[in-house]
């Protein structure tokens, strides 16, 4: 999921207003705010993707291969 700095704004607000409001609220997952509850205040579109699209990081190390600045959480 991608959210521009508007939604992502607009996602904490309607996380914090259903988790007020529905006690077994705690059992869902974020994105079913914007997919379900919330949803008349998003607008989702879908891009399909391919196995190309998608790498699997298992590690910190990997993820450092990817993105030089989490090196700063390994440990020495």
């Amino acid at each position: 999921s991608y959210l521009d700095s508007e939604a992502g704004r607009t996602l904490c607000e309607d996380i914090r207003v259903l988790y007020d409001s529905d006690p077994d609220c705690h059992s869902h997952f974020w994105d079913e705010v914007a997919l379900t509850y919330c949803k008349s205040n998003y607008h989702i579109k879908v891009r399909p993707c391919t196995f190309a699209d998608v790498t699997e990081i298992d590690t910190l190390d990997e993820l450092i291969a990817m993105d030089a600045s989490y090196e700063r959480y390994k440990k020495a």
